[in-house]
């Protein structure tokens, strides 16, 4: 399973360190504008691979978890490419 955390602040982050340290996903990818928190998260393993916008996210993710601020949801939900079948929370 793909997972997909967009915004990678205290939340997504610790998500992505969750996911990882339980090997609940095969594939944790993330999202964040802030170039730091990508860095961050990519140099201590919390995901595999990270991006500076979430319309960056693999269209083929199983799961899209949004960590961002509620007033920006719908700006990021729209931003994304998911495929049929994709789980966005």
């Amino acid at each position: 399973m793909k997972v997909a955390v967009v915004g990678l602040g205290q939340i997504g982050a610790s998500l992505c360190a969750a996911l990882k340290r339980f090997g609940i996903a095969d594939s944790v990818v993330g999202a964040d504008t802030d170039p730091g928190a990508v860095g961050y998260c990519v140099s201590n393993g919390l995901i595999d691979e990270g991006f500076s916008s979430a319309s960056e996210v693999p269209p083929g993710t199983d799961i899209v978890v949004l960590a961002v601020p509620v007033e920006r949801m719908g700006e990021v939900a729209g931003s994304l490419i998911a495929a049929p079948g994709t789980v966005l929370t």
